[in-house]
């Protein structure tokens, strides 16, 4: 019996061992189960971010198909619009020539008038600029006379003041009199 109790002894410490050794590895392997679901967690959340940026970059890029689609749509408008424009400025310039080499005579007396005019309106400019020196003969003796009638308001009002103050200081001293009495 005490063979076989050592022998049970020796088996149940063997087994304690082996079960040390599970329990590190469980712990191990739990560790690393733990990390896993970090990294794991951490990857779903970069996933999230990818696919956001996916999702947008996918928006602006139907966007920018549409934003193309109306360009080129307005690129063949704009062809047209030339095309129109040429045509219609090419009529429009024969036309102009036309008129032109039929009309000079009328454009050479529109001229000589024109001329006539130049030199009404450079007499006027004349008449204007004497005006104006008149003026400014005139504003410049108002403005001295202003400057005199200025200086004297001035010295009057200096003088009203200083009789001012004179006549406060009288009526100060008077009240002092009075105070006293």
């Amino acid at each position: 019996l005490r063979k076989e109790l050592r022998h049970r002894e020796e088996e149940v410490s063997r087994l304690k061992e082996k079960l040390r050794d599970r329990e590190g590895e469980y712990e191990s392997i739990k560790r690393d189960c733990e990390e896993s679901q970090g990294t794991c967690k951490k990857q779903q959340a970069e996933m999230a971010v990818l696919q956001s940026c996916y999702d947008s970059v996918s928006r602006d890029y139907d966007e920018s198909k549409e934003a193309l689609a109306e360009l080129t749509a307005a690129h063949s408008e704009l062809r047209e619009e030339k095309t129109r424009l040429q045509t219609e400025f090419q009529n429009t310039k024969d036309t102009f020539e036309r008129e032109a080499r039929a009309s000079q005579n009328d454009l050479q007396e529109r001229l000589q008038s024109s001329r006539e005019k130049i030199a009404a309106l450079e007499d006027a400019v004349v008449t204007r600029d004497q005006t104006i020196n008149s003026l400014h003969t005139e504003i410049t003796h108002v403005t001295k006379n202003v400057e005199h009638q200025l200086k004297e308001s001035r010295l009057d009002l200096s003088n009203a003041v200083a009789d001012n103050l004179e006549s406060e200081n009288k009526l100060s001293k008077q009240q002092d009199e009075i105070a006293v009495l």
